[in-house]
């Protein structure tokens, strides 16, 4: 978690696991933040946290007490969270799905296939707003999933409290094991704190999470959900004096098949309540990336999720990191149009995705409705990975269809990431390796792509080096994926250091950074761009504050 606000993005294992075991009961709480319940006093309780900042495994300024629980459809979570200041607690944000950054916190991480990979992730602050999103895998965190759970939260003379109510309906789990992942976790805003249940070298993600067993015989009823919809319309042509009414009704099913294999069938799909894009400013002239918003594409979204590439940020991404040029599947080609952005109808859409054993599978296929200047389109894509190792993962992705030109076009990818957090007694050693070749219609020139991406880190002194090489050709195209920027090789760097100083009354770390970028022609060679960034030094405060030189060529 950056600060606050969102997991660490990278971690460690360690042998030592952490491991509670849970308990089956026939109460549930009553849900207004009071842990008054019987069901609490039976409960599980944990204690033993410790900080992640400032001080690694330091002691926690203030003691919290967690409690789980759960029956045949729910899990249960409450947490008492001392504080010996109840006035100072944080608690700015109102608003439900908006970010909790800057305030108290508590959270549960739950990695429902205890595969260290992969987990859904419940926050909340003492306003009771719920925050939630999805570990993609170790590395990656998609913040716009959302699902149905219940919390309520209050602030009282010892400090503030929390229950949480998370039906197993919202979540895919493994029937065949009583093993899940989990981690639980605090902050407290003023300290600029982060506290955990466990942790390995200051980070928090699927790979460094305790273990709670015990779980079984839970139920998701059905695991049928029924999403009728309407939408009516009037547009008013004043000049013409005339009106144009419009009703259009569609419905969304959702069946879990098994508790880790879901299906999904939409018609004449509605996404008038969507959320909308987050404001970007675009000062280049290659297009900017959006997430996707819609509940029917975030559905099992990391099954089809390839490369460990695709994010929140701009097309190009900052110096030196991962961008998102080269995605494969971009969820957003379909059901909008690119050049107004307008929604365009979904006739009809169907999709299977979860987990068979050390399998992954996803299935997509949708019939594009009729736009101006265009037939209907249907389009497929097929997603398969394959845990191996201890924390890798092997896949192939397959694509067919544009929904935006009656050209055929096909995509066929294949993936490999390497995690070993276990390289040394405190490294980790990563590597995403991916190859595409896309076929048009009538285009017979360079229409493959590739990546090579190596990454070598400590979280204890916040040392890493990684090194990313990146191959466009001018004519590849993926015409349900993402790529702004062909014709190119890329070859980008970035390094820093980090230094901890625990016992500073200012200041919390110290920190050297060094990126570089350069992008080229794929054919001639020739330089497109370049930049270098040099931090000779920055540093963090204890409240949260960032200081550094800016250097950049």
């Amino acid at each position: 978690m950056a600060q606050t606000e969102t997991p660490s993005d990278s971690g460690m294992q360690t042998s030592d696991v952490k491991i509670a075991d849970v308990r089956k009961t026939n109460l549930a709480p009553v849900l207004d933040g009071v842990l008054d319940d019987p069901i609490w006093q039976e409960a599980r309780m944990i204690t033993d946290f410790h900080q992640v900042q400032p001080v690694d495994h330091g002691e926690p300024s203030e003691p919290s007490v967690y409690y789980i629980a759960y029956d045949n459809n729910n899990f249960y979570m409450a947490a008492r969270l001392y504080d010996s200041d109840p006035s100072q607690i944080r608690a700015r944000q109102l608003i439900q799905g908006q970010n909790v950054f800057g305030d108290d916190t508590a959270d549960i991480l739950l990695d429902t296939f205890n595969n260290d990979r992969t987990a859904f992730y419940f926050q909340t602050n003492p306003n009771g707003v719920r925050s939630e999103g999805v570990w993609e895998s170790a590395s990656k965190y998609n913040n716009d999933w959302s699902g149905i759970w219940e919390v309520e939260s209050r602030i009282d003379e010892q400090g503030w409290t929390t229950e949480m109510i998370i039906p197993f309906t919202t979540l895919n789990f493994d029937p065949n094991t009583d093993e899940w992942g989990l981690n639980l976790g605090r902050s407290i805003a003023r300290y600029n704190e982060r506290i955990y249940w466990s942790s390995f070298n200051r980070s928090t993600n699927p790979a460094t999470a305790g273990q709670v067993v015990g779980i079984n015989e839970i139920q998701q009823g059905l695991g049928l959900d029924i999403v009728p919809s309407l939408t009516i319309a009037q547009a008013e042509d004043h000049a013409a004096n005339s009106t144009n009414d419009r009703t259009d009704p569609s419905l969304d099913v959702f069946y879990k098949f098994t508790p880790n294999l879901t299906g999904v069938l939409t018609l004449n799909t509605d996404f008038s309540a969507t959320e909308v894009d987050d404001r970007q400013v675009n000062l280049t002239r290659f297009s900017l990336f959006f997430p996707e918003k819609r509940d029917f594409f975030l559905q099992d979204s990391e099954i089809f999720s390839f490369g460990n590439i695709g994010g929140s940020g701009g097309g190009n991404g900052p110096p030196g990191a991962k961008i998102n040029n080269g995605i494969p599947f971009y969820s957003r080609r379909i059901g909008l149009n690119p050049a107004t952005g307008e929604p365009v109808d979904i006739d009809v859409g169907g999709k299977l995705a979860g987990r068979v054993g050390n399998l992954s599978l996803g299935a997509l296929a949708i019939q594009q409705g009729d736009r101006v200047g265009l037939d209907g389109q249907d389009v497929f894509v097929g997603r398969i990975t394959s845990n191996i190792l201890s924390e890798s993962k092997i896949g192939a992705i397959f694509t067919d269809g544009n929904p935006n030109s009656v050209t055929e076009n096909s995509l066929m990818g294949v993936d490999f990431t390497y995690r070993n957090t276990q390289f040394s007694n405190t490294h980790t050693l990563t590597s995403d390796l991916w190859y595409q070749q896309s076929d048009t219609e009538n285009m017979d020139g360079d229409d493959k792509a590739y990546n090579a991406n190596i990454n070598y880190s400590t979280q204890g002194t916040g040392a890493s080096l990684e090194l990313d090489y990146n191959y466009v050709g001018d004519e590849y195209n993926p015409s349900l994926g993402f790529a702004n920027r062909r014709g190119i090789e890329r070859a980008a760097f970035s390094s820093n250091y980090r230094y901890f100083l625990d016992s500073h009354p200012f200041i919390r770390n110290l920190t050297w950074v060094l990126r570089g970028d350069y992008i080229r022609d794929s054919e001639t060679g020739e330089m497109q761009s370049q930049f270098v960034q040099f931090n000779p030094i920055a540093f963090d405060t204890n409240r949260g504050d960032l200081a550094f030189p800016h250097g950049a060529k």
